[in-house]
């Protein structure tokens, strides 16, 4: 009996250590030639760059023995990023994208991503631990997350539409908008820079919500210990 619970353990394990990839140290940029995007997906525990600029590039900067794990695909205008094993390495992989229009961005997992130098209309979603820093000018910026992860937006926007489920915090005091409407359902954070115009806020559950800058709430519900105040 005590062999076959020894051989069942041991087959249980194999797979498990199997599963993990050690880097061999020899780090290398490999470009990878995709089909034109204008969304991300980054999916596991990858870091991201991302800069918008005039010439699309995609490059994974990791251990040569890594590189075969991580996938970068393009379908319907949508740059998937993923690992296909939990990747062990001194000097964690990156990939580093150069994309002339930025539309969407959504990470999943505990990866960490950068946006610089953003355009336009943006949507930016966040499910899992990871943090995503922005930077940019944007129209209508519509900032999604639900989990324990956090952003930091700075720059500017004519529209801050932000949604937060779960214990995660939106960072945007450095994000200048002139409108604002904000959801956060849990025990998150947000914390945002009003440029003349309305804030629309509400909160259920023990969340917060800070405001700075200039103008003036429009609306503010609270159902439980949450706070919307005045930074």
């Amino acid at each position: 009996m005590r062999l076959a619970v020894a051989a069942a353990l041991a087959a249980l394990t194999v797979p498990l250590s199997a599963a993990a990839v050690d880097g061999d140290g020899h780090v290398v940029h490999q470009r990878r030639e995709v089909p034109a995007f204008q969304a991300i997906q980054l999916a596991g525990s990858l870091d991201l760059e991302v800069k918008v600029g005039p010439a699309q590039s995609v490059v994974v900067v990791a251990d040569e023995n890594l590189q075969p794990e991580i996938v970068t695909e393009v379908r319907g205008g949508t740059l998937t990023i993923r690992n296909e094993r939990d990747l062990r390495s001194y000097r964690g992989p990156r990939v580093e994208v150069t994309v002339p229009a930025l539309d969407r961005l959504a990470l999943a997992g505990s990866g960490n991503a950068s946006v610089d130098g953003a355009r336009g209309d943006q949507v930016l979603s966040l499910s899992g631990s990871g943090h995503l820093r922005w930077t940019g000018t944007a129209g209508k910026l519509r900032v999604e997350l639900a989990g324990s992860g956090s952003a930091e937006l700075d720059g500017r926007a004519d529209r801050l539409e932000a949604a937060v489920k779960g214990s995660g915090e939106i960072l945007g005091r450095r994000l200048a908008a002139h409108d604002a409407a904000v959801q956060i359902s849990g025990s998150g954070d947000a914390e945002l820079t009003l440029a003349g115009g309305a804030l629309r806020a509400s909160v259920a559950g023990s969340g917060d919500v800070r405001w700075w800058g200039e103008g003036r709430v429009e609306q503010a519900a609270v159902a439980g210990s949450g706070r919307i105040t005045r930074g």
